[in-house]
């Protein structure tokens, strides 16, 4: 996801509409930000609204067309 589906033309759009923050789970200084997300696979993806709250949450890889789809459903999500 890192390499192919967050800088592809599908994506572009959407990324100054949302504020990213890459968590390495790997490190245990970040096991309880992992625990309180439910961290259970890698990439885990948590969308929170502006005031902190999840509205929805993705494990795993997916093409960026569908990544594109998720980022537009969890904008339309935080309003």
């Amino acid at each position: 996801m890192k390499n192919e589906v967050y800088p592809s033309p599908e994506v572009a759009p959407y990324k100054s509409q949302f504020v990213w923050a890459y968590l390495d789970v790997d490190d245990p200084a970040n096991q309880p930000a992992a625990q309180k997300f439910g961290v259970r696979g890698i990439p885990h993806i948590a969308f929170l609204n502006p005031q902190g709250t999840e509205i929805d949450t993705t494990t795993g890889g997916m093409p960026p067309s569908a990544f594109a789809s998720k980022l537009q459903s969890a904008l339309a999500s935080s309003h």
